[in-house]
């Protein structure tokens, strides 16, 4: 995935492609386990399945910034990366993907 330019200089730094990054880490994020109505996560999702994307990624940023559980902040930023991708915003969908990678740190 890290390819660096063959006319490049010795000792180049090597350039991230970050198409193949993003489509692993959305098709990982899209077979995740859906949660159940019960949780703030799942209506995240919930209104990214039923296309009110508007409504979802509303949803994520109230749960996200709230001091909900971590496995349901997880699932808010799942659904809100899938909701990016459904739009076409690839930046928002990276900071999506990004913020649920600093849940963990």
């Amino acid at each position: 995935m890290i390819r660096t330019n063959p006319t490049s200089r010795p000792g180049a730094v090597p350039r991230v492609r970050y198409a193949p990054v993003l489509a692993f880490v959305l098709g990982f994020v899209a077979t995740g386990v859906i949660p159940g109505r019960a949780d703030a996560g799942g209506t995240v999702c919930e209104a990214y399945w039923d296309q009110r994307y508007d409504q979802a990624l509303k949803l994520a940023e109230q749960i996200v910034g709230s001091d909900a559980p971590m496995d349901e902040k997880l699932s808010a930023y799942r659904c809100e990366a899938c909701t990016h991708v459904a739009r076409r915003e690839v930046e928002p969908a990276k900071d999506s993907i990004l913020g649920m990678l600093q849940l963990d740190s």
